[in-house]
C-alpha cells in the first residue's frame, strides 16, 4: 500500500553507495527499491513487536516529539503622537 511518496536527500558512504549500484543492478530493479525493501521489512518487524494495539509501546512508537515554539514578542501599540 502506498500511501504517497517523500524525497530522501542525503550523502552516504562511497562503499554504500556502490553496493546499492551492484545490488539493484544483481536483482533487476531500482536503487529505490533496494532502499525501501530492508526499511519496510525491518518496520512490519517493529511493528508485529510492539504488541497490543495502543499498548504504551505503540504510544511510545508512535509518539511525536514536537519541540515546543519559540514566545513570539507581543508588539507594542503605537500610540498616535499628537504635535
Amino acid at each position: 500500500m502506498v500511501i504517497g511518496e517523500r524525497r530522501l536527500n542525503t550523502w552516504i558512504d562511497t562503499r554504500a553507495a556502490l553496493a546499492l549500484e551492484r545490488l539493484a543492478t544483481r536483482d533487476g530493479v531500482t536503487l529505490r527499491v533496494v532502499i525501501e525493501r530492508p526499511v519496510i521489512l525491518e518496520y512490519v518487524r517493529v511493528l508485529t513487536g510492539l504488541g497490543e494495539y495502543d499498548s504504551p509501546e505503540w504510544e511510545r512508537y508512535f509518539e511525536r516529539q514536537v519541540p515546543p515554539r519559540p514566545e513570539r514578542k507581543q508588539r507594542r501599540k503605537q500610540t498616535p503622537v499628537t504635535v
